[in-house]
This record gives C-alpha cells, structure tokens and sequence, in this order.
C-alpha cells in the first residue's frame, strides 16, 4: 500500500472519529460523520502528499528519444 492511500485511511478514520463525537455532542449524528469524513479525506490529503507531481517531473526528465527535434543536430540535412 502506498503512502499517499496510508495517509488517506489514517485521515479518514481520525476524522469520522472526531466527527462522531461531534455529531453525539451536537445531537446530530449525520452531520458529524459527514463533516468529519470531509475533513479527514482532506487532512489525510495533505498531509500525504500530492504524488503526482513527482512522477510528472520523472516523466519529464526521461529521453526515451522519439522526438526528432532532440536528435542529435549534426549538419546534415
């Protein structure tokens, strides 16, 4: 399992913990599960890590030599 879906579960189930307890305080269950999913999803989101943007920058990086305006430019036409 990677970081990123780790991170996602650990949000989530804090979250719907914290939102359960709100939601029996506040004598509206429904709304707390709801808004502690919300915001576990988010918090697990950020805190792990976006993931995406490195492996563009990998992807970027990589020459796998199909472009012919990379090749090498030796004088000859």
């Amino acid at each position: 399992m990677s970081k990123k879906n780790n991170s996602i579960g650990t949000g989530l189930a804090l979250g719907l913990s914290l939102g359960a307890a709100f939601g029996l305080i506040m004598d509206n269950l429904a709304l707390g599960l709801g808004v502690g999913m919300a915001v576990g999803v988010a918090l697990g989101s950020f805190f792990g890590g976006g993931g995406t943007e490195d492996d563009s920058a990998e992807d970027e990086d990589r020459d796998d030599g199909d472009d012919p305006d990379e090749a090498g430019d030796d004088g000859k036409l």
